[in-house]
């Protein structure tokens, strides 16, 4: 505290020197800093007897104090409620200077003026008061009972333009003007800077030691009565692996509020709202919600130190400047009412579905609240039920159209922000059924899953290939499984399914590359160039005299104590093949045990599944007529097709169907010959073309390539030898 001084004559008419205190006003009571330390004596000379003055009440007092050194402290009475105090003064000799007029001794003053020692004055009645010893500042606080019921206010004044006193209570200009020596978890807020554009924000008090009081440091934190946050029970779970093959599935932690208030650091703008979609993007967690992107913290957030679980951040971490690494909550503005469905990072970008507009988000070289920008790109119907996938250079979503299931590709057109759409069911637009309900894709294998409400056991496949920027293949076709598929994803070129089945849920894996063999174990020499193809396939043994089935248990082992499926079957359904190509005749129980009719001589491996049916339907065979410089379809010919050929490779069997309008189905079975190549004990197969017979009308003939057994076939091409009778000309005007 910095005093005055001022000349003048003491009672016995000797000139004395005074020094002028600060006023002090307090309203209802609450927390004050100030200075000073009360100590008098009763006469004005060094050597005079010490004595304490505490004075609390109306009346000025009518005897002038010393201070040690000599000097006088002046304290003139109050309002009419006796809670209010005002200017102090002291003086002191001008032969002896005061030695002791320093803060912490005024502080101590002022303290025991105020807060006299008996416990029945109207201060204590409200209010607790401490003066931590060497130090220039008096802590006051509504007493507990009291703090959530009344409110008050304190100034200070003194002769130095304010600079001398001062009080910190609910907020203060500048974090200057706290002191070092304060309470721990002191808190106030700090007054923002209009003309620098910096917000208001909140600090609290933390000691150097940890002690009660003490000098520390102004950290940063979150204002006063502010909502506690995110509540974990109304978001979103997460599915974590805690250990091999163990999952728990668990509330997802999120970070308090940190810092600021509801204007500074508002909570984020899915709070009170639904979430419609999640995702990562650029190491943040994003929640869709109305029209508006929210991003947690970069990074994530913060880990727990008790738990080591991560609790994701949507709050800012300072309010004094804006980082990069701050939350991003943006909303999308549109001409129509936008609710966002999907997100999918896509190169660079962040791509935004809602029902009928595509969006891009982007930032600069750093994604933060200051570069952030979203912009529309194109206007398309999306179907919500499953998410957009990324697959190589392009985003592939889909859409309904009339009962049916279409599918688009999003992808850029140049170095900007320039997007085009194509329809890659276009050429099938009644194929898929309606309601899709899981969507999948392999950048590896160029390949394409879909799976529907309306038909829960078939997969849709797409197969495309490029040959530089131009689509040379684009082929559907569809698998059938026995059962409901309830999810699929890729895992490189490994295809995994999972299927409901006779009221089991199982796991299935299907390896999409070409070009695939059965494995062998490490010291089997047999040479394997083909794969069985069955269903729900399982590797098995039969061990020498015995005509059982054994299956691998948890460590790899056969033993006749194994013998069930790892799945349900139906009675007698499955099918049982040896690792070179042969079928051996087999039973089964519901219960999953596989019998031979016949003991084997030695073990023997064999591959146990469900048989199933490959079907390819040819198109209808057309005869197109020049037509200008290229050639179209034409009705003015009537066409036979006489015979068809096909050609194969690694291929051991296959049959040839051709069912004419009206007609019964003729079978082509194909039988292949290998006299003088073939070794006993290892399966044959076979490169050619197979011819067969057709005799009938182009237009009303069904032909399709079959193949019932597990054993592999491959086919390159196809050509159809035909007789056109012409009965018109065709001619251009």
């Amino acid at each position: 505290m910095v005093l005055t001084d001022y000349t003048a004559a003491d009672t016995t008419g000797a000139t004395q020197t005074y020094f002028k205190l600060a006023n002090i006003v307090l309203h209802d009571g609450g927390h004050f800093q100030g200075s000073g330390h009360r100590r008098a004596q009763s006469g004005g000379g060094r050597g005079s007897t010490r004595v304490t003055y505490d004075y609390y009440g109306e009346s000025k007092p009518t005897v002038i104090q010393s201070l040690k050194g000599g000097g006088a402290l002046e304290i003139v009475g109050g309002d009419s409620n006796g809670l209010s105090q005002n200017v102090l003064s002291g003086g002191s000799n001008v032969a002896q200077p005061n030695k002791e007029a320093n803060t912490d001794i005024i502080a101590g003053s002022l303290k025991a003026a105020m807060f006299p020692a008996a416990s029945n004055s109207r201060y204590h009645k409200y209010f607790n008061v401490h003066h931590p010893a060497f130090s220039s500042s008096i802590f006051i606080s509504a007493k507990a009972a009291l703090a959530g019921d009344i409110d008050f206010s304190i100034t200070t004044k003194d002769s130095l333009s304010g600079t001398g006193l001062s009080a910190a209570y609910k907020e203060v200009d500048s974090i200057a003007n706290l002191p070092v020596f304060n309470k721990n978890g002191f808190k106030i807020k700090i007054r923002g800077d209009a003309e620098t554009g910096s917000d208001d924000y909140y600090v609290e008090f933390k000691t150097n030691s940890g002690a009660v009081y003490g000098e520390g440091s102004y950290i940063e934190t979150v204002g006063f009565g502010q909502e506690k946050g995110i509540d974990p029970d109304t978001m979103p779970q997460e599915l974590v692996n805690i250990s091999p093959n163990v999952f728990t599935l668990r509330n997802m932690e999120f970070a308090d509020k940190l810092v600021g208030d509801d204007e500074t650091n508002p909570l984020p703008s899915f709070i009170g709202n639904t979430i419609s979609n999640m995702f990562f993007y650029k190491g943040r967690l994003g929640f869709l919600s109305n029209s508006n992107v929210v991003l947690s913290e970069a990074g994530f957030g913060l880990t727990n130190e008790d738990s080591g679980i991560m609790q994701y951040n949507f709050g800012r971490t300072t309010v004094t400047q804006l980082l990069d690494s701050d939350p991003i909550d943006i909303n999308v503005a549109a001409s129509k009412v936008t609710n966002l469905r999907s997100a999918i990072g896509f190169q660079e970008d962040l791509v935004l579905f809602s029902e009928n507009n595509q969006f891009i988000l982007k930032g600069d070289e750093i994604l933060s609240p200051k570069t952030v920008t979203v912009n529309p790109v194109t206007n398309f119907d999306f179907d919500d039920a499953v998410d957009p996938i990324s697959v190589g250079s392009f985003v592939l979503f889909p859409f309904e159209r009339s009962g049916f299931t279409g599918v688009k590709q999003l992808e850029k057109t140049g170095t900007n922000d320039t997007f085009s759409s194509t329809e890659i069911t276009e050429h099938i637009p009644h194929y898929i059924p309606s309601g899709i309900k899981l969507l999948s894709g392999s950048t590896s294998e160029n390949f394409i899953t879909v799976v529907t409400e309306a038909d829960p056991s078939s997969i849709y496949c797409y197969r495309y290939f490029y040959s530089g920027n131009n689509k040379v293949m684009s082929s559907w076709f569809k698998f059938e499984l026995d059962g409901e598929i309830i999810g699929l994803s890729f895992l490189d070129s490994s295809l995994r399914v999972v299927l409901a089945r006779n009221d089991e849920t199982s796991l299935l894996e299907m390896q999409i590359s070409s070009g695939l063999v059965d494995p062998t174990a490490e010291d089997d020499t047999t040479e394997i160039e083909h794969v069985t193809l069955l269903d729900m396939r399982v590797k098995g043994l039969v061990k020498a005299d015995t005509s059982v089935v054994c299956f691998a248990d948890d460590d790899g082992e056969y033993t006749t104590n194994n013998t069930a499926l790892p799945y349900t079957p139906s009675e007698n359904e499955l099918e049982v093949y040896t690792k070179n190509g042969t079928r051996l005749n087999a039973t089964n129980t519901t219960a999953g045990v596989v019998s031979l009719p016949l003991n084997v001589a030695e073990d023997t491996d064999v591959w146990v599944g469900l048989p199933y049916k490959m079907s390819y339907t040819f198109s209808d065979v057309l005869f197109k007529a020049a037509a200008g410089k290229g050639k179209t379809p034409t009705d003015f010919n009537k066409m036979q097709v006489r015979h068809g050929v096909v050609f194969f490779h690694d291929t051991q069997s296959f049959r040839v169907t051709v069912t004419p309008q009206y007609r019964k189905t003729y079978n082509n079975d194909y039988v292949p010959y290998n006299v003088g190549s073939s070794v006993i004990g290892e399966l044959a197969l076979s490169d050619g073309a197979f011819r067969f017979p057709v005799m009938s009308s182009a237009k009303d003939t069904t032909i399709k390539i079959e193949n019932d057994t597990a054993l592999p076939s491959n086919f390159s091409a196809a050509e159809f030898e035909s007789f056109v009778h012409g009965r018109a000309s065709r001619y251009a005007q």
